[in-house]
């Protein structure tokens, strides 16, 4: 991957609030054009990473850029200047729901402004969508994707996961793997991501605990087919 084409490029990010170690020293790179997922239990740092990557909180370590741009400098700049623009000076920290309608209307806009078309970075977009919806939503992603608009999502859907080019797992604020779907199959030998993700989330024994869905309909009901 040469460093004209990296348009996301994190290293070795880290984020605590107080006690809690939320992202622990994350690193990857994403590059032009690219679908690159990532997948993690509720709670592993998917957010606060995409959160970080946004300018909307700072990292307390690490470093990254997008375009080239720093993360702890350029983008607070930027932030400055669209929170100006929003004549919002002074409510920085205050809740969105606080502010007056003019302000949010506002807000929004300078929000809008924020994004570059050039990158999408969508945390969970299509939670709690119908399978329709996901899949015209998908065949949206990966035609941007080929126009070269490079993409950074997370998703609980392993069926949509297998769409991305590339895939990080994460898991306690760590990152475990990155690699492609096709990979993750063939040295994991399993057929599909959820089964990867699942053992990459639980212990060995938790693991032989764990039961497919096919298993369930055929050991836990009777032979008449009773629940």
């Amino acid at each position: 991957m040469s460093v004209s084409e990296i348009v996301v490029d994190i290293k070795e990010l880290n984020k605590k609030f107080g006690d809690i170690h939320a992202v622990k020293n994350v690193s990857f790179s994403i590059k032009k054009g690219e679908i690159f997922g990532l997948l993690g239990p509720n709670g592993s740092g998917k957010s606060t990473t995409i959160r970080m990557l946004c300018g909307v909180i700072t990292p307390n370590s690490g470093k990254g850029t997008l375009f080239g741009y720093d993360l702890k400098k350029d983008i607070i700049t930027e932030s400055k200047r669209l929170i100006q623009l929003a004549e919002i000076t002074g409510k920085e920290n205050a809740l969105a729901k606080t502010l007056s309608g003019g302000q949010k209307q506002r807000l929004a806009l300078s929000c809008a402004l924020i994004h570059k078309p050039k990158l999408l970075v969508l945390d969970e977009p299509t939670a709690g969508v119908d399978p329709v919806s996901r899949r015209q939503f998908w065949k949206t992603i990966v035609e941007l994707s080929a126009q070269g608009v490079t993409v950074f999502i997370t998703t609980h859907y392993m069926d949509e996961a297998e769409v991305c080019d590339r895939i990080g797992f994460i898991y306690r604020g760590d990152i475990i793997d990155i690699d492609t779907p096709e990979a993750f199959y063939e040295k994991s030998g399993f057929d599909n991501l959820e089964d990867i993700f699942i053992s990459h989330e639980l212990s060995n024994q938790q693991k032989t605990q764990l039961m497919s869905y096919k298993e369930m309909k055929s050991t836990l009901r009777d032979p008449k087919g009773k629940e």
